[in-house]
């Protein structure tokens, strides 16, 4: 087995194009894909595959195509929602061709590809691992965690001081869900191991041997997981039609899968071998889509489709090859789904793409050494190394690491392969802390706690940079992130838990407010006074330094304190304190940032509107360079606005208006307000704007924001996706919400009440690029007219989510 782990490796650095992205990679000698634009029923009459569709059945004929299998399962017990993005996606209709003849050529693939009846096709290519050196050293069964410097790093296991991801302090972070699946979508994974077999999932739908699909799931006695590598890839298949796509033993015949599994989930404190990153919480799907000479598409495209209808929460791949149309089908699939998708990048020291981890829906992970900088030096030559640019997500340990292998031992192994499993196993802790959480907001949380500046000084920048992405992923920052994001909590016995706005009321004595904040987006602490008293919001870090503070208010006047901090700042204490003893009652807000986005280029702008009833508001505006008006008009009420601008790079905190670049407050009551603000080149980027009412009388009033004379253009090319304010707002019955899509994407946009909860789904479907009009008659799911308030609608699509705050006034 050894040998021919061995030779895989020298093949895989032997045919580089195989991770380059471009077409010269290997492919199956008698295989190809195609997707039909239309359901047709395939038929093979006289040793030919027949479609009814005279230009294909010709070349059919020409070619020897034998034989015809549908590449994507539909079972029966398919949930509504997968179901819906199958037949979104046309995966149904998604077939592999066999052709009697040993080779398939360029000439056959551009022919089929240019018939109006096929979406596209093409080769059926060949995708490996990304492992190297794999160590002839087999340890005994016993306890190694001390040589997981991947994990906690000393200088006597090897590893720099503070190399690892620190998964000792996260394992402190209790999670609050168990039983997560893993989808080890690899060279299958020794399930008898015993540092793994109690991890390994079973699907207990299925009895074992019994020849039956006893779960419906499209699969016999698939009891504890799947093998689609039915022969060696790339030799050509027999044409009986007869002949099994799959095997239902996904037991490792290389040790690739093996190893990364026990990354992910080796069992936890049981004396012997090594420790998984989430044993405790987690199952691992063994689904067997490559062997010891690599996998083809078909069966990597059949292992993610197995793992998602099966009930994956997260998929590694550790293994890359060449872009495909119906892989990338496989994977939009996938992420619509809910998975979050976890690729190496890949061992070649080039910012070439290999896929799947270049597609956007999936987490590129990187590798780094022990000396916490990008791994380097691998392949007989020297000259390997973990891949870059610039749609790498971040980094994790993968250079000589120690995990399980089959036949009860263990090995050391480097490569992208073995950091890639790092970020999984720690994207299913973070859904086992909150189930809730999307895709999205996992890649969200991985870019904002992963520890940045480490690595070569001369490849390391600050923030993003092409080699270590948003930076090396640290366990500890992401969980306590997740475990605390719900975020405000008083000192006594009754915590108050903070959905968007908490309102604190009835304070009669001064007192301190932890505010357990570790997200580091912009914050706004608000008091308002009752008539005849003083006070000033002081906040203080655990240190007792002072970050922000307010001056002396009085009588019913809202004001605030505002700054923004780091990612990952320890707790903060605000001090409520006013002058006079008298039985008043102070209101106290702690109003969440979302970032509202106020238009999206310099050629578009639309309004936005703020209800004065909040303490403040707070929006991200980009400006780019020019001179830009910004309007705050008043529509109802007679209050008294003013306009705050910042910066949020500038200075750690913002106190009051003395730390604003610019600021209106130059009329009464019921006036609207207005400043121009002139942005130089070195300046162009995201500002923060902050509105508030000083009288504190309830009315509405809205910021039209953009470059000054510049006019829409209604041809525009639609360059990103943005969701827009909601038009009326307020609104008595109906309002239009619109949304603009860059490329073709699976769109969810959902309507919330103020206590989270979702009041109806608007969109869930897969969008063609464009722009949206989306009409909503205020009703819930069931039809019911929803009462008179506040209301939030997200949107959410690859890449992107956004909430706005609309208002509904029967």
């Amino acid at each position: 087995m050894t040998k021919r782990c061995l030779l895989l490796i020298t093949l895989g650095l032997m045919l580089g194009s195989i991770f380059s992205g471009t077409v010269a990679g290997e492919w199956g000698k008698n295989e190809f894909l195609l997707q039909f634009v239309e359901d047709y029923d395939l038929t093979v009459e006289n040793s030919v595959v027949t479609t009814g569709i005279p230009s294909i059945d010709s070349l059919n004929e020409a070619y020897e195509v034998v034989r015809v299998e549908r590449v994507f399962s539909k079972p029966s017990n398919m949930n509504s929602r997968i179901s819906t993005i199958y037949d979104s996606l046309g995966l149904g209709r998604i077939y592999l061709f066999v052709t009697a003849e040993s080779i398939i050529s360029s000439s056959l693939i551009e022919e089929y590809a240019a018939d109006p009846g096929l979406v596209y096709a093409e080769f059926n290519y060949i995708y490996h691992t990304c492992e190297q050196n794999c160590s002839p050293c087999i340890y005994p069964d016993d306890r190694y965690f001390d040589l997981q410097w991947g994990f906690h790093s000393y200088t006597a296991n090897l590893g720099w001081p503070d190399a690892d991801k620190n998964a000792p302090e996260g394992w402190k972070v209790q999670p609050v869900d168990v039983g997560l699946i893993v989808g080890i979508l690899d060279t299958g994974i020794d399930w008898q191991h015993p540092d793994l077999g109690p991890n390994i999932w079973i699907n207990w739908g299925e009895h074992p041997d019994n020849e039956e699909d006893n779960d419906e799931n499209g699969f016999i006695d698939d009891h504890r997981g799947i093998d689609f590598t039915i022969s060696p890839p790339g030799n050509p298949l027999p044409p009986p039609p007869s002949l099994p796509l799959y095997d239902d033993d996904p037991m490792d015949d290389c040790g690739h899968g093996t190893h990364v599994a026990g990354i992910v989930g080796a069992r936890f404190n049981n004396v012997i071998g090594v420790a998984g990153q989430c044993s405790d919480t987690t199952l691992l799907m063994p689904i067997k889509a490559l062997n010891a000479d690599g996998g083809s598409i078909d069966w990597i495209v059949r292992g993610v489709d197995y793992a998602v209808s099966n009930g994956a929460s997260v998929i590694n791949m550790s293994l890359s090859g060449v872009e495909s149309v119906t892989l990338h089908n496989a994977i939009i699939s996938a992420y619509a789904a809910g998975c979050v998708l976890v690729a190496a990048m890949g061992n070649e020291n080039t910012d070439e793409p290999s896929y799947p981890a270049a597609y956007p829906e999936v987490i590129a992970v990187g590798a780094t050494d022990f000396n916490d900088e990008r791994a380097l030096g691998w392949g007989e030559d020297g000259t390997g190394g973990s891949n870059f640019g610039d749609h790498i997500d971040v980094v994790a340990p993968g250079d000589t690491i120690l995990s399980t292998y089959p036949g009860k031992s263990y090995h050391w192994m480097s490569g992208t392969s073995m950091a890639t499993p790092h970020v999984s196993g720690l994207a299913a802790l973070m859904r086992a802390h909150d189930p809730s959480l999307t895709n999205n907001e996992i890649r969200a949380i991985l870019h904002n706690t992963s520890d940045d500046e480490i690595g070569l000084l001369a490849e390391d920048e600050s923030g993003f940079d092409d080699y270590y992405g948003h930076g090396r992923i640290n366990d500890y920052s992401a969980l306590i992130h997740v475990d605390t994001r719900s975020g405000f909590q008083r000192q006594d016995d009754n915590p108050i838990p903070l959905i968007d706005d908490v309102r604190i009321s009835s304070i009669r004595n001064p007192g301190d407010y932890t505010i357990d904040e570790r997200h580091g987006e912009w914050e706004i602490l608000g008091v308002r006074p009752p008539k005849g008293n003083n006070c000033n919001i002081t906040l203080r870090d655990p240190d007792n330094d002072l970050l922000a503070n307010s001056e002396m208010q009085e009588d019913a006047v809202d004001f605030i304190v505002m700054y923004t901090r780091p990612w990952l700042g320890e707790d903060y204490t605000a001090q409520v304190n006013y002058v006079e003893e008298n039985s008043g009652k102070y209101a106290l807000e702690w109003v969440k940032a979302f970032g509202y986005l106020i238009y999206d280029s310099e050629t578009r702008s639309c309004p936005f509107q703020w209800q004065s009833a909040h303490v403040a508001e707070i929006c991200g505006i980009y400006l780019p360079e020019g001179t830009h008006e910004i309007d705050l008009k008043v529509h109802s009420g007679e209050f008294d606005p003013a306009i705050f601008l910042f910066k949020p790079d500038i200075t750690p905190y913002y106190a009051d208006r003395s730390s604003a670049l610019a600021m209106a407050d130059n009329h009464g009551s019921g006036e609207s307000e207005s400043f121009i603000y002139t942005v130089s080149e070195s300046d162009a980027g995201w500002y923060a704007l902050a509105i508030c009412s000083n009288n504190g009388r309830h009315g509405l009033f809205d910021l039209p924001c953009g470059p000054t004379g510049v006019t829409e253009n209604p041809t525009e090319v639609i360059t990103a996706c943005y969701l827009t304010q909601n038009t009326p707002n307020p609104f008595t019955a109906n309002t239009s919400i619109r949304y603009t899509l860059p490329h073709d994407n699976f769109v969810t946009l959902s309507i919330y009440d103020v206590s989270g909860q979702r009041v109806k789904t608007l969109v869930n479907d897969i969008k063609q690029a464009g722009e949206y009009n989306v009409q909503w008659d205020s009703r819930d799911e069931a039809g019911k007219e929803v009462p008179t308030g506040v209301y939030y609608y997200r949107l959410e699509s690859v890449g992107y989510s956004d909430t706005k705050k609309m208002i509904l006034i029967r």
